[in-house]
């Protein structure tokens, strides 16, 4: 408003004058404040920014308004502005002191100081066999590879690209997240001389780390080895059953230990969702302990010794590759701690089909 002359540090407009800001020092460090709004402040006109800033003894307000208000882009127009001449009666603003802006010109000059990223492969380079190779070498990659691929839900901090990363004597490839595929992380079992079972326990502990510097949850999902080359682990399907008809004619139980079993029951099957198969049994376990009032552990072990050899026999795994064998057992033991758990409350089972007979006690 009021042309360059009117503006701060003489800037054509407010991008230029963030821009001073951030890069100029003695500019910075004249700064009061930044107000920033996107409300509608004339007819048909959104958005409104001031700079307040000091100038020798003087404190001066530099405003920026849209470029279709051409006449108060003329000369001496900031002169005779009101700030409050508005057609809303609301108006809501951001603030930006000048601690924040110093913080992000801190990591500018940091990134400005470190090396260049050059690409691992030149986007002119268009020979897909040396695309390949070159990508071999980065990564480490062999002939006789074998690589386990785990995806990782998360909120940790997490590369934005194929990434090598050191641990405990052990390489892992890090793969991001893409519209398809979910974050992943990946070790070569041959090359790295790592069983399985071994590099799953790796992978915990890395992501366990991982997890407490960033304060934030990692959860280590399913997955599958063999591959040559690291290969990305598709997004899970979140979709949910529907029916063409969809009929719903059921009450709340009137016992408050069915309701809590309810309860622990969605929590658990939350839970082994998410991969958390340890409080997901818990959860199971607790529905088990709600049938006895009095708390004694002994029946609710009878109970499940009494029980569980019958559920067992008609679960039986089929999976033969070594590999494949402790993740399908792990799935058949919540599959029957949950089956434990429902016969027990046989109130409605999570399905419209009929009860099982081995799930009625």
């Amino acid at each position: 408003m009021g042309g360059p002359d009117a503006s701060f540090q003489r800037c054509e407009n407010f991008g230029k004058a963030l821009e001073v800001a951030l890069t100029d020092e003695a500019a910075l460090d004249s700064l009061i404040e930044i107000r920033v709004s996107d409300s509608e402040m004339y007819t048909n006109a959104h958005g409104r920014a001031a700079i307040s800033y000091r100038s020798g003894d003087q404190t001066l307000t530099a405003y920026y308004i849209s470029a279709h208000a051409g006449s108060l882009l003329q000369p001496g127009a900031e002169k005779t502005f009101n700030p409050r001449d508005l057609i809303s009666s609301i108006v809501t603003e951001q603030i930006l002191y000048p601690p924040f802006l110093k913080g992000i010109a801190n990591v500018l000059k940091r990134e400005a100081s470190m090396p260049p990223i050059s690409l691992s492969v030149p986007p002119e380079d268009d020979d897909e066999e040396t695309r390949k190779e070159q990508r071999a070498k980065r990564l480490g990659l062999r002939p006789n590879s074998s690589f386990l691929n785990i995806g990782v839900d998360n909120q940790i901090t997490w590369p934005p690209g194929e990434t090598v990363v050191e641990f405990e004597g052990h390489k892992f490839i890090l793969l991001p997240k893409t519209r398809d595929n979910t974050t992943s992380i990946h070790i070569d079992l041959h090359g790295q001389r790592i069983g399985s079972e071994d590099a799953i326990t790796l992978i915990n502990r890395f992501l366990s780390l991982v997890a407490w510097c960033d304060d934030q949850f990692a959860i280590r999902q399913d997955g599958w080895s063999g591959n040559p080359v690291p290969v990305p682990v598709p997004k899970r399907s979140l979709g949910f059953t529907t029916a063409y008809h969809w009929i719903f004619d059921r009450k709340t139980p009137a016992s408050d230990n069915a309701r809590r079993a309810l309860a622990l029951y969605r929590e658990g099957r939350n839970a082994e969702q998410n991969y958390l198969i340890g409080y997901a049994v818990l959860c199971y376990y607790k529905i088990l302990e709600l049938k006895y009032s009095d708390g004694k552990d002994e029946k609710v072990q009878k109970w499940i010794a009494d029980n569980y050899p019958a559920l067992k026999r008609t679960r039986t795994s089929p999976v033969k590759s070594q590999p494949l064998k402790k993740a399908a057992a792990t799935r058949n033991r919540i599959f029957m701690w949950r089956a434990l758990a429902v016969s027990l409350w046989p109130m409605q089972a999570p399905s419209i089909l009929p009860i099982p007979t081995i799930f009625t006690s």
